[in-house]
Protein backbone atom coordinates (compact mmCIF):
# COMPACT_ATOMS: atom_id res chain seq x y z
CA UNK A 1 0.00 0.00 0.00
CA UNK A 2 1.49 3.41 -0.81
CA UNK A 3 2.26 6.14 1.58
CA UNK A 4 -0.73 8.13 0.35
CA UNK A 5 -3.25 5.33 0.91
CA UNK A 6 -1.40 4.36 4.42
CA UNK A 7 -2.17 8.03 5.62
CA UNK A 8 -6.04 7.91 4.06
CA UNK A 9 -6.90 5.03 5.95
CA UNK A 10 -5.45 6.25 9.16
CA UNK A 11 -7.16 9.65 8.61
CA UNK A 12 -10.78 7.27 7.88
CA UNK A 13 -9.88 5.14 11.51
CA UNK A 14 -9.04 8.63 13.31
CA UNK A 15 -12.93 9.62 12.25
CA UNK A 16 -14.21 6.67 13.02
CA UNK A 17 -12.98 6.73 16.46
CA UNK A 18 -13.73 10.53 17.05
CA UNK A 19 -17.10 10.93 18.62
CA UNK A 20 -19.37 13.20 16.91
CA UNK A 21 -19.88 17.02 18.67
CA UNK A 22 -23.27 17.56 19.74
CA UNK A 23 -24.80 21.05 17.69
CA UNK A 24 -25.35 23.92 19.95
CA UNK A 25 -28.18 25.61 18.69
CA UNK A 26 -29.86 28.01 20.62
CA UNK A 27 -33.00 26.07 22.68
CA UNK A 28 -30.47 23.22 22.35
CA UNK A 29 -32.71 21.22 20.83
CA UNK A 30 -30.18 19.14 18.78
CA UNK A 31 -28.43 18.02 22.03
CA UNK A 32 -31.78 18.05 24.03
CA UNK A 33 -30.20 18.76 27.22
CA UNK A 34 -30.23 22.52 28.68
CA UNK A 35 -27.13 21.96 30.47
CA UNK A 36 -24.44 20.70 27.07
CA UNK A 37 -25.44 24.22 25.75
CA UNK A 38 -22.57 26.98 25.50
CA UNK A 39 -22.57 29.57 28.74
CA UNK A 40 -23.83 32.16 26.14
CA UNK A 41 -26.77 30.41 24.60
CA UNK A 42 -27.89 29.05 28.63
CA UNK A 43 -28.16 33.32 29.22
CA UNK A 44 -29.67 34.33 26.04
CA UNK A 45 -32.54 31.63 26.75
CA UNK A 46 -32.67 32.57 30.57
CA UNK A 47 -32.45 36.58 29.65
CA UNK A 48 -35.73 35.70 27.00
CA UNK A 49 -37.35 33.36 29.19
CA UNK A 50 -40.04 35.88 31.03
CA UNK A 51 -40.47 37.34 27.55
CA UNK A 52 -44.10 35.40 26.75
CA UNK A 53 -45.12 35.99 30.16
CA UNK A 54 -44.14 39.94 29.81
CA UNK A 55 -46.15 40.36 26.37
CA UNK A 56 -48.58 38.70 27.58
CA UNK A 57 -49.15 40.67 30.46
CA UNK A 58 -48.25 43.82 28.25
CA UNK A 59 -51.39 42.75 26.08
CA UNK A 60 -53.33 42.84 29.36
CA UNK A 61 -52.17 46.29 30.79
CA UNK A 62 -53.14 47.86 27.43
CA UNK A 63 -56.47 46.97 27.73
CA UNK A 64 -56.94 47.83 31.14
CA UNK A 65 -56.16 50.81 31.01
CA UNK A 66 -58.30 51.63 27.91
CA UNK A 67 -61.28 50.18 30.29
CA UNK A 68 -61.49 52.41 33.68
CA UNK A 69 -64.13 49.56 34.81
CA UNK A 70 -61.59 46.54 34.09
CA UNK A 71 -59.87 45.86 37.85
CA UNK A 72 -60.04 49.13 39.27
CA UNK A 73 -58.03 47.58 42.43
CA UNK A 74 -55.26 48.29 40.04
CA UNK A 75 -53.42 51.47 40.01
CA UNK A 76 -53.16 52.91 36.61
CA UNK A 77 -50.17 55.34 36.86
CA UNK A 78 -48.04 52.13 38.06
CA UNK A 79 -49.91 50.09 35.34
CA UNK A 80 -48.36 53.00 32.51
CA UNK A 81 -44.97 52.63 34.64
CA UNK A 82 -45.09 48.32 34.54
CA UNK A 83 -45.44 49.19 30.54
CA UNK A 84 -43.00 51.11 29.65
CA UNK A 85 -40.44 48.74 31.94
CA UNK A 86 -41.78 45.75 29.56
CA UNK A 87 -41.05 48.12 26.60
CA UNK A 88 -37.60 48.51 28.34
CA UNK A 89 -36.94 45.01 28.95
CA UNK A 90 -38.19 43.67 25.35
CA UNK A 91 -35.71 46.17 23.94
CA UNK A 92 -32.79 44.63 26.08
CA UNK A 93 -33.15 41.18 24.87
CA UNK A 94 -33.58 42.69 21.24
CA UNK A 95 -30.26 44.20 21.69
CA UNK A 96 -28.54 41.34 22.55
CA UNK A 97 -30.01 39.19 20.22
CA UNK A 98 -27.61 40.39 17.30
CA UNK A 99 -24.59 40.39 19.64
CA UNK A 100 -25.51 36.43 21.16
CA UNK A 101 -25.44 35.52 16.94
CA UNK A 102 -22.22 36.92 16.70
CA UNK A 103 -20.25 35.93 19.13
CA UNK A 104 -22.02 32.50 20.10
CA UNK A 105 -19.95 30.22 17.53
CA UNK A 106 -16.73 32.55 18.21
CA UNK A 107 -16.72 32.70 22.28
CA UNK A 108 -19.14 30.19 23.40
CA UNK A 109 -17.99 31.21 27.11
CA UNK A 110 -18.15 35.31 26.90
CA UNK A 111 -18.76 36.23 30.86
CA UNK A 112 -19.40 39.63 29.85
CA UNK A 113 -22.40 38.76 27.92
CA UNK A 114 -23.20 36.43 30.07
CA UNK A 115 -23.10 38.61 32.91
CA UNK A 116 -25.24 41.55 30.64
CA UNK A 117 -27.79 38.70 30.34
CA UNK A 118 -28.55 37.41 33.70
CA UNK A 119 -28.25 41.05 35.13
CA UNK A 120 -31.25 42.13 32.93
CA UNK A 121 -32.89 38.62 34.18
CA UNK A 122 -32.56 39.69 37.76
CA UNK A 123 -33.12 43.35 37.69
CA UNK A 124 -36.71 42.33 35.55
CA UNK A 125 -37.52 39.96 38.30
CA UNK A 126 -36.42 42.67 41.02
CA UNK A 127 -38.90 45.25 39.22
CA UNK A 128 -42.32 42.37 39.16
CA UNK A 129 -41.45 41.79 42.36
CA UNK A 130 -41.94 45.65 43.73
CA UNK A 131 -44.49 46.12 41.61
CA UNK A 132 -46.58 43.01 42.61
CA UNK A 133 -45.35 42.59 46.30
CA UNK A 134 -42.26 40.84 47.15
CA UNK A 135 -43.94 37.86 49.05
CA UNK A 136 -46.94 37.03 46.86
CA UNK A 137 -46.67 33.54 46.00
CA UNK A 138 -46.00 34.14 42.37
CA UNK A 139 -43.35 36.37 43.15
CA UNK A 140 -41.60 34.36 45.67
CA UNK A 141 -42.14 30.97 42.52
CA UNK A 142 -39.94 33.52 40.36
CA UNK A 143 -37.32 34.26 43.01
CA UNK A 144 -36.88 30.85 43.76
CA UNK A 145 -36.84 29.60 39.62
CA UNK A 146 -34.73 32.07 38.97
CA UNK A 147 -31.96 31.44 41.58
CA UNK A 148 -32.27 27.68 40.53
CA UNK A 149 -32.39 28.10 37.16
CA UNK A 150 -28.92 30.10 37.39
CA UNK A 151 -27.47 28.00 40.16
CA UNK A 152 -27.49 24.72 37.79
CA UNK A 153 -26.89 26.13 34.30
CA UNK A 154 -23.50 27.91 35.48
CA UNK A 155 -20.31 27.77 37.43
CA UNK A 156 -20.36 29.48 40.89
CA UNK A 157 -18.08 32.32 39.32
CA UNK A 158 -20.76 33.52 36.80
CA UNK A 159 -23.39 32.51 39.52
CA UNK A 160 -22.18 34.84 42.53
CA UNK A 161 -22.52 38.34 41.28
CA UNK A 162 -25.63 37.96 39.51
CA UNK A 163 -26.51 36.00 42.63
CA UNK A 164 -25.88 38.92 44.65
CA UNK A 165 -26.68 41.91 42.67
CA UNK A 166 -30.18 40.67 42.24
CA UNK A 167 -30.32 39.87 45.79
CA UNK A 168 -29.51 43.79 46.43
CA UNK A 169 -32.33 44.57 43.85
CA UNK A 170 -34.56 42.47 44.98
CA UNK A 171 -34.31 43.23 49.15
CA UNK A 172 -33.19 46.73 48.63
CA UNK A 173 -36.52 48.39 48.94
CA UNK A 174 -37.44 46.48 52.18
CA UNK A 175 -36.07 49.11 54.20
CA UNK A 176 -37.85 51.56 52.44
CA UNK A 177 -41.07 49.96 52.55
CA UNK A 178 -40.56 49.52 56.08
CA UNK A 179 -40.28 52.88 56.83
CA UNK A 180 -43.00 54.16 54.64
CA UNK A 181 -40.87 55.73 52.50
CA UNK A 182 -42.24 53.92 49.16
CA UNK A 183 -45.03 51.93 48.93
CA UNK A 184 -45.65 47.99 48.90
CA UNK A 185 -47.06 46.49 45.93
CA UNK A 186 -47.90 50.14 44.29
CA UNK A 187 -49.27 47.90 41.35
CA UNK A 188 -52.57 47.66 43.82
CA UNK A 189 -54.47 50.66 44.84
CA UNK A 190 -56.96 48.71 46.58
CA UNK A 191 -57.25 45.55 48.05
CA UNK A 192 -58.04 43.71 44.80
CA UNK A 193 -61.23 41.75 47.13
CA UNK A 194 -62.56 41.74 50.56
CA UNK A 195 -63.88 38.52 51.88
CA UNK A 196 -63.75 34.83 50.36
CA UNK A 197 -64.46 35.86 46.84
CA UNK A 198 -61.74 37.38 44.71
CA UNK A 199 -62.55 38.66 41.18
CA UNK A 200 -61.83 35.74 38.52
CA UNK A 201 -58.99 37.85 36.50
CA UNK A 202 -57.14 38.54 39.63
CA UNK A 203 -57.51 34.41 40.49
CA UNK A 204 -56.83 33.20 36.89
CA UNK A 205 -53.61 35.95 36.52
CA UNK A 206 -52.48 35.06 39.96
CA UNK A 207 -53.07 30.96 39.23
CA UNK A 208 -51.34 31.77 35.57
CA UNK A 209 -47.99 33.14 37.04
CA UNK A 210 -47.85 30.56 39.72
CA UNK A 211 -48.00 27.83 37.38
CA UNK A 212 -45.53 28.91 35.16
CA UNK A 213 -43.28 30.06 37.83
CA UNK A 214 -43.36 26.23 39.52
CA UNK A 215 -43.52 24.54 35.81
CA UNK A 216 -39.98 26.74 34.66
CA UNK A 217 -37.78 25.69 37.66
CA UNK A 218 -38.91 21.90 37.27
CA UNK A 219 -38.45 21.64 34.37
CA UNK A 220 -35.09 23.24 34.39
CA UNK A 221 -34.31 20.86 37.20
CA UNK A 222 -35.45 17.71 35.39
CA UNK A 223 -33.38 18.59 32.21
CA UNK A 224 -30.40 19.34 34.11
CA UNK A 225 -30.85 16.12 37.06
CA UNK A 226 -31.22 13.81 33.44
CA UNK A 227 -28.47 14.86 32.42
CA UNK A 228 -26.35 14.35 35.77
CA UNK A 229 -27.96 10.97 35.80
CA UNK A 230 -26.29 10.13 32.21
CA UNK A 231 -23.06 11.07 33.03
CA UNK A 232 -22.59 9.50 36.38
CA UNK A 233 -23.42 6.35 34.36
CA UNK A 234 -21.28 6.96 31.79
CA UNK A 235 -18.33 7.27 34.98
CA UNK A 236 -19.05 4.22 36.10
CA UNK A 237 -19.27 2.65 32.92
CA UNK A 238 -15.79 4.27 32.08
CA UNK A 239 -14.14 3.12 35.24
CA UNK A 240 -15.86 -0.60 34.41
CA UNK A 241 -14.22 -0.47 30.92
CA UNK A 242 -11.31 -0.47 28.68
CA UNK A 243 -11.77 2.38 27.02
CA UNK A 244 -10.22 0.96 23.47
CA UNK A 245 -11.54 -2.73 23.92
CA UNK A 246 -14.92 -1.67 25.37
CA UNK A 247 -14.67 -5.30 27.76
CA UNK A 248 -13.99 -4.65 31.65
CA UNK A 249 -10.80 -3.38 32.76
CA UNK A 250 -8.21 -5.12 35.20
CA UNK A 251 -9.45 -2.90 38.42
CA UNK A 252 -13.01 -4.25 37.58
CA UNK A 253 -12.04 -7.44 35.96
CA UNK A 254 -9.79 -8.62 39.46
CA UNK A 255 -12.90 -7.52 41.33
CA UNK A 256 -15.45 -9.51 39.33
CA UNK A 257 -12.45 -12.03 40.08
CA UNK A 258 -12.67 -11.91 43.79
CA UNK A 259 -16.03 -11.58 44.05
CA UNK A 260 -16.33 -14.75 42.50
CA UNK A 261 -13.66 -17.14 44.37
CA UNK A 262 -14.97 -15.64 47.52
CA UNK A 263 -18.57 -17.35 46.35
CA UNK A 264 -16.37 -20.47 45.11
CA UNK A 265 -14.97 -20.58 48.54
CA UNK A 266 -18.89 -20.34 50.22
CA UNK A 267 -20.36 -23.16 48.01
CA UNK A 268 -17.26 -25.34 48.00
CA UNK A 269 -17.09 -24.80 43.86
CA UNK A 270 -14.59 -24.00 41.38
CA UNK A 271 -13.41 -21.12 39.36
CA UNK A 272 -10.99 -20.96 36.54
CA UNK A 273 -8.49 -18.26 35.36
CA UNK A 274 -7.07 -17.89 31.67
CA UNK A 275 -4.59 -15.59 31.29
CA UNK A 276 -3.37 -14.58 27.71
CA UNK A 277 -1.04 -12.84 25.78
CA UNK A 278 -0.94 -11.79 22.25
CA UNK A 279 2.21 -13.55 20.52
CA UNK A 280 4.84 -10.67 19.01
CA UNK A 281 2.12 -8.16 19.60
CA UNK A 282 5.39 -5.61 19.35
CA UNK A 283 5.90 -6.72 15.36
CA UNK A 284 2.22 -5.98 14.54
CA UNK A 285 2.67 -2.69 15.44
CA UNK A 286 6.12 -2.12 14.18
CA UNK A 287 4.90 -3.55 10.55
CA UNK A 288 1.33 -1.99 10.59
CA UNK A 289 1.02 0.57 12.62
CA UNK A 290 -0.23 0.94 16.27
CA UNK A 291 -4.08 1.53 14.86
CA UNK A 292 -3.96 -1.32 13.48
CA UNK A 293 -2.65 -2.59 16.57
CA UNK A 294 -5.33 -1.17 18.18
CA UNK A 295 -7.69 -2.85 15.99
CA UNK A 296 -6.40 -6.17 16.46
CA UNK A 297 -7.02 -5.52 20.27
CA UNK A 298 -10.06 -4.72 19.58
CA UNK A 299 -10.68 -7.72 17.46
CA UNK A 300 -9.66 -10.15 20.04
CA UNK A 301 -12.33 -8.74 22.57
CA UNK A 302 -15.06 -9.09 20.14
CA UNK A 303 -13.89 -12.31 19.58
CA UNK A 304 -14.09 -12.97 23.13
CA UNK A 305 -17.19 -11.61 23.60
CA UNK A 306 -19.08 -13.76 21.07
CA UNK A 307 -19.81 -17.73 21.64
CA UNK A 308 -15.93 -18.54 22.52
CA UNK A 309 -17.40 -18.12 25.89
CA UNK A 310 -20.13 -18.74 28.01
CA UNK A 311 -22.63 -15.94 28.76
CA UNK A 312 -21.27 -16.25 32.66
CA UNK A 313 -17.87 -15.97 31.87
CA UNK A 314 -15.96 -12.44 32.61
CA UNK A 315 -14.01 -11.35 29.86
CA UNK A 316 -11.01 -8.38 30.62
CA UNK A 317 -8.16 -6.73 29.35
CA UNK A 318 -5.33 -7.04 31.31
CA UNK A 319 -2.99 -4.94 29.96
CA UNK A 320 -1.19 -4.08 26.97
CA UNK A 321 -1.84 -6.75 24.29
CA UNK A 322 -2.82 -9.36 27.44
CA UNK A 323 -6.26 -10.64 28.15
CA UNK A 324 -7.33 -12.40 31.07
CA UNK A 325 -11.03 -14.40 31.06
CA UNK A 326 -12.83 -15.74 34.60
CA UNK A 327 -14.45 -19.14 34.30
CA UNK A 328 -17.04 -19.64 37.34
CA UNK A 329 -18.14 -22.94 37.95
CA UNK A 330 -15.08 -24.73 35.69
CA UNK A 331 -12.51 -27.06 36.67
CA UNK A 332 -8.94 -27.60 35.13
CA UNK A 333 -9.96 -29.79 32.35
CA UNK A 334 -12.82 -27.52 31.47
CA UNK A 335 -10.72 -24.94 31.26
CA UNK A 336 -8.25 -26.19 29.22
CA UNK A 337 -11.14 -26.71 26.84
CA UNK A 338 -12.09 -23.10 26.49
CA UNK A 339 -8.50 -21.83 26.25
CA UNK A 340 -7.97 -24.21 23.59
CA UNK A 341 -11.05 -23.14 21.75
CA UNK A 342 -9.77 -19.16 22.30
CA UNK A 343 -6.52 -20.27 20.97
CA UNK A 344 -7.71 -21.98 17.68
CA UNK A 345 -10.48 -19.20 17.46
CA UNK A 346 -7.50 -16.36 17.48
CA UNK A 347 -5.61 -18.12 15.04
CA UNK A 348 -8.88 -19.31 12.55
CA UNK A 349 -9.49 -15.87 12.42
CA UNK A 350 -7.19 -13.01 11.75
CA UNK A 351 -8.09 -9.71 10.93
CA UNK A 352 -7.95 -7.82 7.75
CA UNK A 353 -7.92 -4.11 7.28
CA UNK A 354 -7.40 -2.27 3.82
CA UNK A 355 -6.59 -5.53 2.08
CA UNK A 356 -4.18 -6.88 4.60
CA UNK A 357 -3.92 -10.08 6.59
CA UNK A 358 -2.90 -9.78 10.00
CA UNK A 359 -2.40 -12.69 11.87
CA UNK A 360 -3.23 -13.50 15.50
CA UNK A 361 -1.79 -16.49 17.78
CA UNK A 362 -2.05 -16.45 21.21
CA UNK A 363 -0.21 -18.27 24.67
CA UNK A 364 -2.81 -19.02 27.23
CA UNK A 365 -2.31 -20.06 30.99
CA UNK A 366 -4.38 -21.62 32.99
CA UNK A 367 -4.82 -21.78 36.35
CA UNK A 368 -7.78 -23.45 38.80
CA UNK A 369 -9.64 -22.60 42.45
CA UNK A 370 -8.78 -23.84 44.78
CA UNK A 371 -5.59 -25.96 44.72
CA UNK A 372 -2.57 -26.73 46.89
CA UNK A 373 -0.93 -23.65 46.04
CA UNK A 374 -4.08 -21.69 44.97
CA UNK A 375 -5.71 -20.60 48.23
CA UNK A 376 -6.88 -16.71 47.15
CA UNK A 377 -6.70 -14.12 43.98
CA UNK A 378 -2.97 -13.57 44.31
CA UNK A 379 -1.97 -17.43 44.39
CA UNK A 380 -4.24 -17.92 41.70
CA UNK A 381 -3.04 -14.62 39.11
CA UNK A 382 0.44 -15.79 40.13
CA UNK A 383 -0.30 -19.26 39.45
CA UNK A 384 -2.11 -18.38 35.91
CA UNK A 385 0.72 -15.82 34.98
CA UNK A 386 3.86 -18.40 35.60
CA UNK A 387 1.51 -21.01 33.34
CA UNK A 388 1.50 -17.84 30.64
CA UNK A 389 5.54 -17.75 30.38
CA UNK A 390 5.57 -21.37 30.25
CA UNK A 391 3.64 -21.31 27.40
CA UNK A 392 5.62 -18.35 25.72
CA UNK A 393 8.98 -20.32 26.72
CA UNK A 394 8.01 -23.70 25.40
CA UNK A 395 7.25 -21.99 21.98
CA UNK A 396 4.13 -20.24 21.76
CA UNK A 397 0.62 -20.50 20.46
CA UNK A 398 -0.10 -22.89 22.86
CA UNK A 399 -1.69 -23.68 26.09
CA UNK A 400 -0.32 -24.03 29.40
CA UNK A 401 -1.55 -25.27 33.09
CA UNK A 402 1.83 -25.37 35.46
CA UNK A 403 3.95 -22.30 35.92
CA UNK A 404 7.86 -22.11 36.40
CA UNK A 405 10.09 -21.64 39.59
CA UNK A 406 12.86 -19.46 40.45
CA UNK A 407 12.46 -17.76 37.05
CA UNK A 408 15.65 -15.20 36.36
CA UNK A 409 13.99 -13.70 32.88
CA UNK A 410 10.88 -13.24 30.87
CA UNK A 411 10.52 -14.20 27.51
CA UNK A 412 8.96 -11.06 25.30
Amino acid sequence: MSGESERSAEAELVRAATPERRSRTFGGWKSGVLLDWSDVDKAMFIAALPMPMLLASLVRVCFILGDPSDEPYLSRPVLSAIRWSIAVYATGVLGLLPIWSAIRSKIPGARPFVRAALFLFGVTGALSAYFVGHFSTPIMGAVVAGAIAVLLLFDARTARPVLIIGGIALFGPIPFIAVRMIPYAPLYASAPFTGTAPPPNWLYMSAFFSVVFVTIPVWILMSVLERWRKRDEEIHRLARLDGLTEIPNRRYFLERLEAELARASRYGSNAALLLFDLDHFKRVNDRFGHHVGDQALRHVADLLSSDVVRRIDVVGRYGGEEFAVLLPETDIEGALVVAERIRLALAAEPLVRDGRTVALTTSIGVAVYPAPTVTDLESLVRRADGALYRAKENGRNRVETEPLEDRDSLPE
